[in-house]
């Protein structure tokens, strides 16, 4: 499983549209972070949108003390490990 994590916060994205092809074949999921700390919906759409088109498959957001988020993530991680085991 391959984790994008990109801020809320920022403004400019280091990840390449479709930058998921290099990482043919492992599931991608978007992490967008500090959302705590964005008041502007716009900016977090536009976090969304960048992680999506990177090629995430699903976006998460977390915050400061979003307990939910990381227990939905922590089970995504848990179930692409199951394979390995």
């Amino acid at each position: 499983m391959i984790l994008l994590l990109f801020s809320a916060i920022e403004e400019q994205s280091s990840f390449s549209p479709r930058m998921s092809s290099m990482f043919y074949g492992k599931p991608m999921i978007g992490v967008l972070t500090k959302t705590d700390l964005c008041k502007d919906p716009k900016q977090l759409a536009a976090g969304r949108e960048q992680l999506f088109l990177a090629g995430a498959e699903t976006v998460l957001e977390v915050g400061l003390g979003d307990t939910k988020c990381i227990q939905i993530l922590r089970k995504a991680i848990e179930r692409s490990q199951e394979g390995y085991r």
